[in-house]
């Protein structure tokens, strides 16, 4: 014969009463854990955290080498870099001139002439 373990009641807001009976047990298994449960399901999500991102390391280290002597790759195979450098000017557009500041070099060299 089953009988109840331990008993928990809290009120629910009016988002919470519309959750399922499945989602209220739920919810009432995770708020009525002790703290050492607690800590445990800690641990165990975070060893599938490490797992799981061990896992998408491989893959994504798999996809660079099959794009590696590819001239299009996908975007999320690039570099890792910085917002400001990503958005850095290239080598190129630094040495490219306005109108306006090759006029204004062109009269400097003029009066710099002997």
């Amino acid at each position: 014969m089953d009988h109840p373990i331990a008993y928990f009641s809290q009120k629910l807001n009016a988002g919470q009463r519309n959750y399922s009976t499945i989602e209220k047990e739920a919810q009432a298994l995770t708020l009525g854990v002790d703290a050492a449960k607690i800590a445990k399901i800690y641990t165990v999500r975070k060893s599938v955290a490490c797992v799981l991102t061990f896992i998408n390391q491989t893959q994504k280290e798999n996809l660079r080498k099959f794009y590696r002597k590819k001239t299009h790759k996908p975007k999320d195979l690039g570099q890792k870099m910085t917002r400001a450098m990503r958005r850095a000017l290239t080598p190129y557009e630094l040495t490219c001139k306005s109108k306006k500041e090759s006029r204004k070099q062109g009269l400097i060299q003029l009066e710099n002439m002997p």
